[in-house]
């Protein structure tokens, strides 16, 4: 009884067992061959359990994309966003790059990825894929405006200023037209410095500083800040009263947070035509921002000498790269009524939270500072400085090496202990969604 068809019919009735034992679908081609044949067969009644599993898997098949894919990106989203918010940037860059191999052309994820990458050229990498796979999608308008803001911050000028006009022209009114408009008029300035061409690069700063100024009102964020810009292209040009008129309506409307360059700026168009008003200029730049880059500007610049003889040089301060609307931004808490006023806290006047640094330990003693953020893009790491100096706190930038690639690091305060400075993130940054680390002063 050991004929072909005989073993045909065994393996067949084989498989009808395994079929029904097994906990999922079965495929519905199946090969022979994938079933190890016995060296006999008797004809005697096959037993109850089932056969032995086959020695080369059984590929399922695919299963129809219409359900699966169409239910994936929603939780995939949520997910990837709820761990960015939570600072586990890492894990967020891990889940989007596991949802993206099942969905390359996803311009979300492209969008995230851009976002979360540690390096630098694949980010921008992955913002022109999401511009190219978005069309006229939010993801692709905020595609566009990164892809500029990281030319920028990388100081490559010429590349940003056609990613902003190619921004403006797809999206006249999107979310970023205030930034791709201030950023615009900045590179155009920053390539005056070195191009034969630099009255046309002036003039054309000084032109979108205008357009920002005409598309926005004089409380918005944005307003003070096109004044400030306008008043370094007028400056430049040799126009120093224009330029003294528009710093010191900037600085009448800027907000807290962005008055140290425009102090120091102020200062530097005075110089020479009213040194009362310099002095004074300088004297509050450093008494209200000790910690700010202008100010250790101007200490580095008259280190040694006399206060009273302090200068405020001639280097115009860099632009400090504003907050830009963030789609990784923590979520907000839910409102709390107050138990005093039994009023919505939203209701309710905002007051700057200005918490006390402690000083730095005695000369000698070891002193610590709290590390909130290490960052491969600069652009990145003053969007947080921004945060934390509307919270009227005064961050520094640390920069250094690691592995051949630049890390900017967002350090706080100076502590005598690491104890001390642990204390102080948790009851002091924790409430604000920052999260810290203490670590040693460097030399």
């Amino acid at each position: 009884m050991n004929s072909p068809s005989f073993r045909l019919s065994a393996a067949a009735m084989a498989a009808l067992i395994l079929l029904a034992f097994s906990a999922g679908p079965m495929p519905v081609r199946a090969s022979l061959s994938d079933h190890p044949q016995p060296a006999k067969l008797d004809p005697v009644p096959l037993p109850v359990t089932p056969a032995p599993p086959p020695t080369t898997p059984i590929k399922p098949a695919s299963p129809a994309k219409s359900d699966h894919a169409a239910a994936r990106p929603v939780p995939a989203r949520e997910e990837i966003i709820s761990l960015a918010r939570k600072g586990l940037l890492d894990s967020a860059f891990a889940a989007c790059k596991l949802a993206l191999a099942g969905d390359p052309d996803n311009a979300f994820l492209l969008l995230m990825m851009g976002k979360l990458s540690p390096d630098g050229k694949e980010s921008s990498e992955f913002f022109k894929k999401a511009i190219k796979a978005g069309g006229k999608s939010p993801e692709a308008e905020e595609s566009q405006f990164r892809l500029g803001q990281f030319h920028y911050a990388a100081g490559k000028y010429y590349l940003a200023i056609p990613c902003f006009r190619e921004y403006l022209r797809l999206f006249p009114n999107g979310d970023w037209k205030g930034p791709a408009l201030y950023w615009m008029g900045n590179a155009c300035l920053s390539l005056a410095q070195s191009r034969p061409d630099r009255a046309a690069y002036l003039d054309s700063g000084a032109a979108w500083f205008q357009k920002l100024l005409d598309n926005s009102k004089p409380d918005d964020y944005y307003h003070p800040l096109a004044l400030e810009g306008l008043a370094k292209a007028k400056a430049a040009k040799g126009d120093h009263e224009g330029a003294w008129q528009a710093a010191r309506t900037a600085l009448d409307k800027a907000p807290e947070e962005e008055q140290s360059p425009l102090l120091l700026l102020a200062a530097q168009l005075r110089q020479g035509i009213d040194r009362a008003e310099e002095k004074n200029l300088m004297n509050r730049l450093l008494s209200r921002y000790p910690q700010s880059p202008e100010a250790r500007y101007l200490r580095k610049l008259n280190s040694g000498a006399d206060t009273s003889r302090w200068k405020s040089g001639n280097g115009l301060p860099r632009p400090a790269i504003p907050p830009a609307k963030d789609t990784l931004a923590p979520a907000p808490p839910s409102p709390v009524a107050n138990t005093e006023t039994g009023k919505n806290p939203d209701s309710l006047k905002k007051v700057t939270v200005t918490p006390g640094l402690p000083v730095p330990g005695p000369a000698g003693e070891k002193a610590y500072t709290l590390q909130l953020g290490a960052f491969s893009q600069a652009a990145n790491a003053q969007a947080m400085m921004a945060s934390l100096l509307k919270l009227g706190l005064a961050p520094e930038l640390a920069e250094t090496n690691r592995g051949g690639k630049r890390i900017y690091q967002v350090r706080l305060g100076r502590f005598a202990t690491p104890e001390e400075a642990f204390e102080y993130g948790r009851t002091s940054l924790k409430p604000h969604k920052f999260l810290s680390q203490p670590v040693p002063v460097s030399p």
